[in-house]
Formats: structure tokens, sequence, C-alpha cells
């Protein structure tokens, strides 16, 4: 589960929200207690195995987002706060954009699905 607000702008840009929306590809981690510190690059847009996006932008539609970058920051019980940044391909402004987002992301056991 993922929720968290974009970091950039006043909200007027998307009144009607921004919500990060995440893939059902895997993103395999070492086992560890914490993974406060950890940063992972996601290069292109999809698991190249399954095809299935990591992550998507929605405003009105979704939009994936590629070359993605996730710093885990800090961790509180099972969800971490983690800054998530990207380009998103043809948005609200008709050309390739950057985001950012500070995200909570809940980690699920081994074989957990929500």
């Amino acid at each position: 589960m993922i929720s968290g607000r974009l970091l950039q702008g006043d909200g007027s840009l998307f009144p009607q929200g921004a919500h990060i929306e995440a893939g059902a590809a895997p993103i395999q981690l070492d086992k560890a207690t914490d993974h406060t510190g950890v940063e992972l690059n996601l290069p292109g847009a999809c698991d190249e195995e399954s095809g299935e996006p990591y992550f998507g932008l929605r405003i009105v539609e979704t939009r994936d987002i590629f070359d993605v970058h996730i710093q885990f920051r800090a961790k509180d019980g099972q969800k971490y706060l983690t800054r998530l940044s990207g380009t998103v391909d043809r948005t609200a402004l008709r050309a390739p954009t950057m985001v950012e987002a500070l995200v909570w992301i809940e980690e699920f056991p081994d074989h957990a699905y929500c």
C-alpha cells in the first residue's frame, strides 16, 4: 500500500489531486530488519519479465512513471517513509515531467498479497 503527497507545487496544478499507484511487479530486497538508507534505481517503466509497471501517476488517468529512484528514509513498524522520484510521460502538461513524492510504503511478508 502506498500513500503520500507530491512534494512539488501547491495543489493548484492538479485541483482534483494526483495519486501514486504501485504496480504488481515485485521489487526484491535482501532480507533485513530495516531498509532505512537503502536506495533503488529502477530503469525503464516496468518489470521486463511480467510487463507490469513499477509505479504510475494518476491525475485523471494513469501514466507510467519511468526511471524511478526510491530512497527509504525512515521506518515506522511495517511502513517506510520513502522519497520516490521519476519521470512521467505525456502528463497533463503534455511533456515528460519529473515528479517527486514523499510516500509511505507498507512492507508485506514474503508471498503476501494485499
